[in-house]
């Protein structure tokens, strides 16, 4: 089968010292951990809550931003200013109310 290997394990077999052949054996996994590892499954449900609740923790630090900035608690960037005051940076309007 296309990327099968079978690895040589050296164990003590049924009649002494013989080498067993063990299908799938990966000998870099620790034969002493624990039986409740995570499946794959398990770890994408976990992810899936994880990627959720940083979603939701960036939205209300982006409400509560939004919120502030229309209090006029926190100064606001360039991209805020224009996208609230776009007149601020209109070159007409400046020009016209420079007189």
């Amino acid at each position: 089968m296309p990327g099968f290997k079978e690895k040589a394990v050296a164990r003590e077999g049924p009649s002494g010292g013989e080498v067993q052949i063990i299908p799938g054996f990966d000998p870099t996994v620790d034969a002493d951990a624990p039986a409740d590892r995570l499946t794959i499954a398990e770890f994408a449900e976990w992810k899936r809550k994880k990627d959720e609740e940083i979603a939701a923790t960036a939205h209300a630090a982006a409400e509560k931003r939004k919120q502030d900035i229309a209090a006029g608690l926190v100064r606001m960037t360039g991209k805020e200013l224009y996208a609230h005051e776009p007149w601020v940076f209109d070159e007409e309007y400046i020009q016209a109310n420079a007189r």
